[in-house]
């Protein structure tokens, strides 16, 4: 298990199925292009490789240097 803390700013293709990594990278960059929040429903990888099916919303958070995506998993 991983705690919280040593989640934030972790790339999420740490987390990623490999089978779902375009998905990913199509989803994430519709947030460059648009403030709207997706939702989707993907697969996450646990620390022992096992897939665990999740529902994510992910939110674009806007800086001045750069575009952020905030994203809350839910187990699907």
């Amino acid at each position: 298990r991983i705690a919280r803390e040593e989640l934030n700013g972790r790339p999420i293709a740490e987390f990623c199925s490999p089978a779902a990594r375009a998905m990913w990278s199509a989803e994430l960059e519709s947030l460059l292009e648009s403030a709207t929040p997706r939702r989707f429903r993907t697969a996450l990888v646990d620390a022992r490789g096992a897939s665990h099916a999740v529902e994510i919303l992910a939110t674009r958070l806007a800086t001045r240097d750069r575009v952020l995506a905030l994203l809350v998993a839910r187990v699907a």
